[in-house]
C-alpha cells in the first residue's frame, strides 16, 4: 500500500536527520567560536535588520535571527550530541540584545541562562556547523553566492537541455521576485530557496510521470523544507516545483488529471511538513523538557493568529503588507521585461503552433497554484504581517505560475519542439 510508502519515507527522513544533527554536535566547538568571532563585527556594524539599499524592503537582511542560528551553532554545554540535536539550546540572558550578548559570549565566554529553541528542527546547522569550523559569516556568504548563481544556471541548462527553454522565463520571473543577491546575504533566506532549488532541479532531471511517485517527491519535499527551514518562505518550494510540474505534463494528461495533481502533491507536501514538525515535538517529548510542546502549541497558534506586533490587524492587511514590497522601481522595470519577454516566447509558439494551439482554459491549473500565496497570508496573517520583508518572497509562486500559464495558453509544455 502506498500509505507504507509514505511512512518509510518519513521515518527515514527523522531517523537520518536526527543522526546528522547528533553527527554536527559532536565536531569541536572551538574553531566554529574562533570563526563566528572574526567576523561577528560585520553583523554588528551591520544591524539587527539592516537594508542593502536604503529603503527598499527586498533587500532587507534578517541580522537578528542570523545571531540566533550562530548562537545554536557555537553552543557549547555538557549535554550529551543526541540532547544537543534535539533540544536547540543556546545562551540567551533575556536582558540583552542578541548581538551584543554572543559578542560577550565568545569573546568574554560570558554565558547566560540556557534556553531551548526546540520546537524547530534546525537542520540547516547540517550545513553551518561544518562551515564555521572552515569560516565565518563573510565565507559563508561568498559561498552561498557562487551556489546560489551556479544553482540558477545548471536549472536553466537543464531547461533548455529537456527541450522545456519556455520554462526559462517563468523561472527567472520568480528567481527575481525572490532576489538572489540578497539571499545569500542572510543564512536563514536560504533555507527554503536551496531546498526549492535542488527539488526543482530534481523534478527536472527525474521526469517523473508517475502520480504516486510524484505525490512522494512532494512528500519528501515538504519533510525537507520543514527541517532546514525556520519558517521563511517555504511555500516556494511547493509552488515553484508545482508550477514546473504542471508545465511539464499538461501536454500528455487531461484537464481534470492536472487539477488532480495539484492537490494531491499539495495535500502531500502539507503532510510531509505537519508529521516531520510533529515528528520533532514528539522527540522533544522523550529527550527535552515537554514545557517545550506547550511552547510550540502556543507560537503555532500565535503564528495563525490575526495578532500584530502591538495591536490586532485584518487579514487582509497581511496581504497587502506583502504586495507593498514590491511596489519598486526595481520591480516595476523587472515585471516589464517579464511581460515583454512572454509576449516575445508566446507570439513565437503562436507562429510556430498556429491559433489551433491557443487554448485559453489552460491557464485555470497555474491560477489555483498562483493564488496559494494569498491563502497563505491569510491562514498565517501573524507571521506574514510581522515578517513580510521576507515572507513576501512567498510571491514568487505567483510570478512563477501566471508567468507558466501565460505561456500554457499558447502551447508551451513538455519537450517543445
Amino acid at each position: 500500500m502506498n500509505f507504507w510508502k509514505y511512512l518509510r519515507i518519513l521515518a527515514v527522513g527523522i531517523i537520518l536527520g536526527f543522526l546528522l544533527l547528533s553527527v554536527v554536535y559532536m565536531l569541536p566547538v572551538a574553531p566554529m567560536k574562533a570563526n563566528t568571532s572574526r567576523d561577528l563585527e560585520i553583523i554588528e556594524k551591520e544591524g539587527a535588520y539592516p537594508n542593502l539599499i536604503e529603503g527598499v524592503k527586498s533587500t532587507q537582511l534578517d541580522n537578528f535571527t542570523d545571531t540566533v542560528m550562530l548562537s545554536l551553532a557555537v553552543y557549547d554545554g555538557d549535554e550529551p550530541a543526541y540532547v544537543k540535536a534535539v533540544s536547540g539550546n543556546h545562551y540567551d540572558d533575556k536582558n540583552v540584545a542578541d548581538i551584543p550578548e554572543l559578542k560577550e559570549y565568545l569573546r568574554d565566554d560570558k554565558r547566560g541562562e540556557v534556553v531551548s529553541y526546540a520546537w524547530y528542527w534546525h537542520g540547516y546547522l547540517v550545513i553551518i556547523k561544518p562551515l564555521l569550523m572552515l569560516t565565518g559569516v563573510k565565507g559563508i556568504r561568498r559561498i552561498s553566492m557562487v551556489v546560489s548563481a551556479a544553482l540558477i544556471l545548471i536549472i536553466v541548462a537543464m531547461l533548455v537541455k529537456k527541450r522545456q527553454i519556455g520554462f526559462v522565463v517563468p523561472y527567472l520571473m520568480a528567481v527575481t521576485v525572490i532576489n538572489p543577491m540578497v539571499v545569500p546575504m542572510s543564512m536563514q533566506y536560504g533555507t527554503a530557496w536551496y531546498t526549492m532549488q535542488l527539488f526543482l532541479l530534481f523534478l527536472i532531471l527525474a521526469e517523473i510521470d508517475d502520480p504516486v511517485k510524484l505525490s512522494m517527491a512532494f512528500f519528501a519535499a515538504g519533510m525537507a523544507v520543514e527541517y532546514f527551514d525556520l519558517l521563511t518562505y517555504p511555500l516556494v518550494v511547493y509552488g515553484i516545483p508545482a508550477t514546473y510540474m504542471v508545465y511539464s505534463i499538461d501536454r500528455k494528461t487531461g484537464f481534470v488529471s492536472v487539477i488532480k495533481e495539484i492537490f494531491t502533491t499539495g495535500i502531500s507536501f502539507i503532510a510531509g511538513y505537519g508529521l516531520m514538525l510533529a515528528s520533532k515535538l514528539i522527540l522533544v517529548l522523550a529527550f527535552v523538557n515537554p514545557g517545550v510542546v506547550e511552547d510550540a502549541k502556543n507560537h503555532i497558534f500565535l503564528r495563525l493568529s490575526g495578532e500584530g506586533m502591538d495591536t490586532d490587524i485584518r487579514r487582509i492587511d497581511a496581504v497587502t503588507r506583502n504586495l507593498e514590497v514590491l511596489n519598486t522601481e526595481f520591480y516595476y522595470i523587472a515585471a516589464a521585461v517579464a511581460v515583454a519577454a512572454i509576449i516575445a516566447v508566446a507570439m513565437l509558439l503562436r507562429k510556430k503552433k498556429g491559433k489551433k494551439a491557443i487554448t485559453p482554459l489552460k491557464i485555470i491549473p497555474y491560477m489555483i497554484i498562483a493564488l496559494t500565496p494569498f491563502a497563505w497570508y491569510f491562514v498565517l496573517a501573524n507571521h506574514s504581517h510581522i515578517h513580510y520583508f521576507f515572507t513576501y518572497r512567498n510571491l514568487a509562486v505567483t510570478a512563477c505560475a501566471l508567468g507558466a500559464g501565460v505561456l500554457g495558453i499558447f502551447g508551451a509544455g513538455y519537450k517543445e519542439r
